[in-house]
Parts: structure tokens; C-alpha cells; sequence
């Protein structure tokens, strides 16, 4: 491997203009090596078809980063922004076969247990909070005061989350998003405010996410139900808010979209389909390591190699040209075993929280030039996405709210 021109996903060129990134990654094969960060590097999917081979390949391949050999050998900077995902744990990421069913099972079952009319609900009360707050302004960020808020309000109810709570676990993901040396402080937070449910709910329990866990027959300990609910919870929300984002700035600047919001929940689902397949939310992520040297789409892969998909190049591989938005093909979700447990819980969230803003502010706009898209390796969103409309008057005392 020569390490002194690989392709960087990180800094300003892969955050101004990731395709072209992605494109030269494609030149250089199905899978190859890139620094995903200073000093660090890992061979990087690029290939649909290739990707759909790993995914399914659990011989030669494991979620295990323990064997990793460069984190092994002292050469990944314990300080890299790519640790807070990529370090060792014994969790629902990080496993595989039974292990990995030990922890997947109860979220699956959990999950299940709420259904789409309570969670619709749930999503309903929270936008409906959040629209309340800058609609007397006439002008907002769909970032910061909407999209990125909503899935971890709405878990929190499902947690069974006290409000104080609620807004600790918020300012928390906030420091994480925000990424360097803050977002380390806002994991650690997040994880005591999780604990600290958990124990709770030991001793109270109640008709939430948090106690059915507890509850469960695989017999989580506490420690893994925080485990599990920091992955769940964490792995749900940004994704969810950059869905949520990225399908409002297609449906509010996209003449397609735009001019067809009187078909209502079509053209949603459509712009929905759209940002699953054209603009992933979870751009690189479904990590692997390689058991023993060994292929991959007749590419060699050296024992102990970091192996990276990238879901946005997958999708977006010239090899799938002439497939519809309508397939489910696409790698947004991941797939295999590691494929993302609660997809339709996602979808029903996205869906209700871009119904609530445009049938509240139908006349809401985009403002200023294309928003920038915010750093980071692993997720892909607007840094923000600033919208006017006619505001709505202040309430006043005595208004019926």
C-alpha cells in the first residue's frame, strides 16, 4: 500500500466535493485503499455489486475491530474522530453470529412492540413542539431547530425519558454531531444519561423501550441495555434528521417535488426514495476486517485490513444505471446480518416529520446558496438548511394553544 497519494474522505475537498473523491476511488478499482482520516486508512467499497459480496461473506470477514491490524500495531491515533464508531466494543456493531444475535434480538423485539399509529403519534406531539418554536419567527433552520432534533426527542418519549432528561440526552448529541474533541465529552454524556435511565428503570419500571430491554429473554445485563440503547438511539438519529433534511431541501427546491405537493404523500415517498438512493444518509460506514489475506471482487484484501463500504458510491455505481428510485437495491440501510434493524421505524418518523412542517408553513422557502455539507466521514447533510415563510402570530395569554 503507498500511503502518500491516497484519496482522503476528510477535509475541505471531501467535504466541498465528495464525488469527485468517490471517482477516483472507482478508478483505482471495486475496492481500494484510502486515508479516512489523518493517518488512518482502510480499503473503501465502491462497488454495488462488490459490497453485496461482503456483506454476505462472514468467513473471511469480521465486525470484530479487535483485529484490525493497524488499531493492533499502534498506527491509528487514539485521538482519530473515527474511534468514537471504529473502537473495539462488545456491542450489536461490533459482533457477529450468535453474539451479534445476542444483542440485535431484543432491539428487533423491542422495536416491534411500538407501533407505527404510536410512533406516528409520538412524532406528531414532537414536531408540533418544535414548529411551535420558530414559527413566530418566519424563518428557521431545518438542521439545527428541526430535523436533528426529532429522532432523539421522539426515542426519548419511547425510552420513557423524563423531559430534564430529554434535553441533557439533546445537548449531548449535540457536542457529538459537532465532532472534534467535543464530541468524545458529548458520547460520555450521553452514555451516564443512558445509565442512568437504565438504572432507573430497574427500580420504576414502565411501559417503555428501556424496561422491555431490561426485561427481555436473552437477560441483557444493564450494561449491555446501555450498550444496546446507545446504538439504537445513536445510530437512529442522525441518519434519521439527514433523511429528514435532505428529503425537505428536495421537496422545497426540486421543480419535480416542488410543483407536485398537492399529491401529498406520493411525492413524499417519492423525494424519501430519492435521498435513499442518490444521497445516502450513512455514507461510509458498514465496517469490516478481514479474518486471514484473502478476495474480494478479484481484489486482494490483507488479513487484519480495514474494510470500509461506502453506501453513496454503492448506490450511485455507474453500474447501476437504468435502476429505478422505486428498487430496494439500494445499501442505504446496509445489508447482511448487519443490516439496520428498525428501517421502517425510520421511515415513519422522516415521513411525519415532513408532513407536520409542510402542512404548517406551506409556503416555506429556501434561503441563501446551496448550504455546505456538513464534515464528517460516516454520515452526509446539509451543515443547515435555512427556510422563510409567513410567520404565525405569537400567542397570547388566554390563546387556545
Amino acid at each position: 500500500m503507498t500511503t502518500t497519494s491516497l484519496p482522503r474522505l476528510f477535509g475541505e475537498p471531501f467535504t466541498t466535493t465528495p464525488d469527485t473523491v468517490y471517482q477516483v476511488l472507482r478508478q483505482a478499482g471495486p475496492v481500494a485503499w484510502a486515508e479516512i482520516d489523518a493517518g488512518v486508512h482502510a480499503m473503501v467499497v465502491t462497488s454495488h455489486a462488490a459490497a453485496s459480496e461482503l456483506l454476505n461473506n462472514t468467513t473471511a470477514f469480521t465486525r470484530d475491530t479487535s483485529a484490525w491490524r493497524d488499531l493492533a500495531e499502534g498506527r491509528v491515533p487514539p485521538d482519530s474522530t473515527v474511534m468514537g464508531i471504529l473502537a473495539p466494543r462488545d456491542g450489536i456493531l461490533h459482533t457477529d453470529g450468535d453474539r451479534h444475535s445476542h444483542f440485535a434480538t431484543p432491539i428487533i423485539d423491542c422495536m416491534a412492540r411500538v407501533p407505527h399509529h404510536r410512533l406516528d403519534a409520538v412524532t406528531a406531539a414532537v414536531t408540533s413542539r418544535l414548529l411551535d418554536a420558530f414559527t413566530p419567527k418566519g424563518h428557521a433552520d431545518l438542521v439545527t431547530e428541526y430535523a436533528l432534533q426529532i429522532p432523539l426527542l421522539v426515542f426519548a418519549d419511547l425510552l420513557g425519558c423524563q423531559p430534564d432528561t430529554s434535553r441533557r440526552m439533546a445537548d449531548a448529541c449535540q457536542l457529538i454531531v459537532s465532532g472534534g474533541p467535543q464530541a468524545a465529552h458529548g458520547a460520555a454524556l450521553f452514555t451516564s444519561e443512558l445509565a442512568h435511565l437504565v438504572a432507573q428503570k430497574q427500580t420504576e419500571p414502565g411501559d417503555d423501550i428501556a424496561t422491555w430491554m431490561l426485561r427481555h429473554p436473552n437477560r441483557l445485563t444493564p450494561a449491555e441495555v446501555v450498550d444496546n440503547l446507545y446504538s439504537l438511539v445513536g445510530a437512529s438519529n442522525v441518519p434519521t434528521a439527514s433523511w429528514i433534511t435532505q428529503a425537505l431541501q428536495l421537496l422545497l427546491s426540486d421543480d419535480t417535488y416542488a410543483g407536485d405537493l398537492i399529491s401529498g404523500s406520493v411525492a413524499i415517498d417519492r423525494a424519501m426514495q430519492k435521498v435513499l438512493w442518490d444521497t445516502a444518509p450513512v455514507a461510509n460506514f458498514t465496517f469490516h476486517v478481514a479474518r486471514h489475506n484473502t478476495r474480494l471482487h478479484s481484489v486482494d484484501i490483507p488479513a487484519g485490513a480495514l474494510v470500509l463500504i461506502s453506501h453513496h458510491a454503492c448506490n450511485t455505481d455507474p453500474a447501476l444505471a437504468g435502476v429505478g428510485y422505486d428498487s430496494r437495491a439500494h445499501l442505504a440501510f446496509g445489508g447482511g446480518e448487519h443490516r439496520c434493524p428498525v428501517p421502517a421505524h425510520a421511515a415513519v418518523i422522516t415521513h411525519a416529520a415532513i408532513t407536520a412542517l409542510l402542512d404548517r408553513i406551506p409556503d416555506a422557502h429556501l434561503t441563501g446558496p446551496e448550504p455546505p455539507r456538513a464534515p464528517g466521514l460516516f454520515h452526509q447533510c446539509p451543515r443547515h438548511l435555512n427556510i422563510t415563510f409567513t410567520r404565525e402570530p405569537t400567542p397570547t395569554r388566554g390563546d387556545t394553544p
